[in-house]
């Protein structure tokens, strides 16, 4: 925090993967000039695996393993149906290992996109938050908003209203 540089004063990445946790904070951090950036990344994969601490928030999914369609098959009187037993194990096999869900029969392949690398230990399940390839001015992570109340619980982490208004009387 609080760094200048030409370019990437919080975080130079130019290949590599990066992951921040543990309530890692980016902040106030300042590049020579406006086309400059604060976080560089140059075709590097940074990760940020979420809790953040309380006051803050980033936009966050949970890591999941796409997979394609479950197959269709025909319910008489020709019906043509998603596999039920895929439908049901779907929520299932998105949080499976590929080495483990291919001895499902339940589950189908694995999608050509991927949403995370859920490769990595650790990251298969957990809530986190994958920084775009581009550079980035901002604090990360982002301060709530004004006159919201902060959160250590993660469901409450995951936009700018954070845990909602303060309590009346309070100041957040």
């Amino acid at each position: 925090s609080d760094c200048y540089a030409e370019e990437g004063a919080g975080l130079y990445l130019v290949s590599g993967r990066i992951t921040l946790s543990n309530g890692s904070a980016l902040k106030r951090n300042m590049a020579a000039s406006a086309s400059s950036s604060s976080l560089f990344f140059g075709s590097g994969e940074v990760v940020y695996l979420l809790p953040v601490n309380p006051g803050h928030w980033l936009s966050q999914a949970q890591c999941k393993v796409y997979r394609k369609a479950c197959p269709v098959v025909n319910v008489p009187p020709n019906i043509y149906i998603p596999d039920p037993a895929c439908q049901a194990a779907r929520d299932t096999c998105a949080l499976l290992p590929p080495a483990e869900a291919d001895q499902r029969e339940e589950c189908t392949d694995l999608a050509f996109i991927q949403p995370c690398n859920w490769g990595l230990a650790g990251q298969l399940g957990r809530a986190l938050y994958q920084l775009p390839v581009q550079n980035v001015q901002d604090d990360l992570p982002s301060p709530c908003a004004a006159g919201v109340l902060g959160s250590t619980v993660l469901s409450q982490q995951g936009s700018p209203d954070c845990a909602g208004p303060c309590p009346e009387g309070s100041l957040c």
